[in-house]
């Protein structure tokens, strides 16, 4: 007999991963695999992090928050850089992991994909950087701005939220609130991300109907595209699975549909084990669209992941300039907004990272598969799994 889901809420997980892997998927160089692990790793203690602090729809960007703080290894020292390291779970140089992700957007784009990452630097203009830090930056398309935080703190402010705005496609504005700079700002540290996919298979828009959706406050009709054909799926205790592709590329979507009541963050750490049990199967799918987004301050996350002494004077930053516990971090906000639609799916992210100084996202025969209530929606690279966005989605509409 073939599994039929049930209607409940749904809570999804999206993941998009940005590949570190050899794009031919054939053999994986050991550094790149390493490299891939740790950004796995990565993600899966942040999402668990932020995921215990907030509850219903979340997106989050792992590979865009892990960017911005191997912008801040280089200039960390001590234990501020060991553990910065056991929370980035890499022994690497820092312009290896910077340069790891430059290389990974080339092999990504292409096809239906279009990917665009970018960072940039911000300085105070008196403060006396060292220029191997200065330097690391620039290599790593990141020159640093000079600019007046101490006399004019908000034009800085907005400068830094424009720069967002354009470098996400318009999709992410205010990603620095009021009062998150000031006079005391020497460095800000910004990445972003911005992400358009076509499924290789589009949903048909004349099939897209109202249908119950039973999220996590209770459940309203919302708009719900069909597609019966042949998927990777799978299906385990307590779930079902399904990888939708992109057009000719190696990013695809998954989306984990777990039983009503789970926590679909939770399955995020069995997603390769999930992805490697799927198999061709013809699958009857409703999906809901979707369209959510999530600013977050990410001190309460970062301190569960061991770097909650980088907001204190126990901070020692001094490789970006300085004498240890000059310079601490006192602002971590990430932005995302995630879309999923009949043609495929839009996401973007910014992450930014304020350092002051201190003293200085019917057939029957057919299995169902149907996604009414909380499920983990997975966007990755099918190669290494590295994500790019995870979003949970307990409501829609």
């Amino acid at each position: 007999m073939n599994p039929r889901v049930t209607a409940a809420p749904i809570a999804v997980l999206v993941t998009l991963g940005l590949a570190l892997g050899n794009s031919s998927g054939g053999h994986v160089p050991s550094r790149t695999a390493d490299l891939s692990s740790s950004e796995i790793l990565f993600a899966d203690s942040f999402v668990a992090a932020v995921g215990h602090e907030h509850s219903g729809n979340l997106v989050l960007s792992p590979v865009n928050a892990l960017d911005a703080l191997a912008m801040l290894l280089p200039g960390a020292r001590g234990a501020s850089e060991s553990q910065l390291r056991a929370a980035l779970h890499t022994t690497e140089a820092p312009e290896t992991l910077l340069a790891a992700s430059i290389a990974a957007q080339d092999r990504l784009n292409g096809g239906g994909v279009d990917l665009a990452a970018a960072r940039a630097a911000w300085l105070e203009q008196t403060f006396p950087v060292r220029p191997s830090y200065a330097d690391t930056l620039a290599r790593a398309g990141a020159p640093a701005q000079a600019v007046d935080f101490a006399g004019a703190p908000e034009a800085a402010r907005e400068a830094v939220n424009s720069w967002a705005t354009a470098h996400t496609r318009g999709r992410i504005h205010d990603l620095l609130p009021a009062g998150s700079v000031d006079r005391h700002t020497a460095l800000i540290l910004a990445t972003a991300l911005a992400l358009d996919a076509r499924w290789a298979t589009p949903f048909d828009k004349t099939r897209t109907m109202s249908a119950p959706f039973r999220g996590a406050s209770g459940t309203s009709d919302v708009l719900t595209m069909y597609a019966t054909t042949t998927f990777p799926y799978t299906s385990g205790p307590g779930y079902q699975a399904i990888e939708l592709p992109y057009e000719n590329s190696r990013l695809s979507a998954v989306i984990v549909l777990p039983r009503a009541g789970v926590d679909p963050l939770t399955l995020l750490p069995k997603l390769p084990a999930i992805s490697s049990a799927m198999q061709l199967k013809r699958v009857a799918l409703a999906l809901p669209r979707a369209e959510l987004s999530t600013a977050l301050d990410l001190r309460p996350a970062l301190g569960s992941l061991g770097l909650g002494q980088l907001f204190t004077r126990s901070a020692d930053l001094s490789g970006i300039g300085g004498r240890p516990g000059d310079l601490t971090l006192a602002t971590a906000r990430q932005q995302t907004w995630l879309t999923i639609g009949e043609e495929g799916t839009q996401a973007a992210a910014a992450t930014a990272l304020v350092a002051q100084v201190v003293s200085l996202t019917t057939d029957t025969s057919a299995i169902q598969m149907k996604v009414d209530r909380p499920f983990l929606f997975v966007v990755h690279d099918r190669d290494n799994g590295v994500a790019l966005f995870v979003a949970r989605i307990t409501d829609v509409g």
